[in-house]
């Protein structure tokens, strides 16, 4: 019986301080590459804790090739169940893309800036976020049903 070939890593299994995502308008290099950049840059930041770093005079060049460091890739067309008008191709689609960064070299970048990681054990926050909108008002919570765009974006903004 033959083996199958490894699967590439998956992003739930990942350490979620490496990946990062962003909106694109295509998969095609002058998209993506910027998107790569922006990716890594967010990763560097939230690896190694500090804002500050997105300002670093040397940033620039820490992500001049940002495939470098790439695991895996993958996209999320945010237009998939509209209807393709006349001058929209699937160049000026938004896409999500989610970047899958390998630990090792997203390390060893900060190593170059004389940095450490710091992914060991973080604090958790706990925020109350009320919502009063138009004769409605709710607590964001996960189980609640209301809010899930939300959600979905504060979980990604933290």
């Amino acid at each position: 019986m033959q083996s199958s070939p490894p699967l590439p890593p998956t992003l739930a299994a990942a350490n979620p301080l490496y990946q990062a995502r962003t909106i694109v308008t295509g998969r095609r290099d002058e998209a993506r590459i910027p998107g790569l950049k922006l990716c890594l840059v967010q990763v560097l930041v939230r690896v190694l804790g500090d804002p500050r770093l997105e300002t670093h005079p040397s940033i620039a060049e820490l992500v001049q090739s940002p495939e470098d460091a790439v695991v895996h890739t993958s996209f999320r067309d945010l237009y998939a169940f509209r209807k393709i008008k006349d001058e929209q191709g699937a160049r000026d689609r938004p896409l999500e893309m989610t970047i899958e960064h390998d630990p090792a070299k997203v390390d060893a970048l900060l190593g170059k800036l004389g940095s450490k990681p710091g992914v060991a054990e973080r604090p958790r926050l706990v925020i109350f976020f009320a919502v009063k909108h138009i004769g409605s008002s709710y607590v964001l919570s996960t189980t609640n049903a209301v809010g899930a765009l939300q959600r979905e974006s504060f979980e990604a903004a933290a």
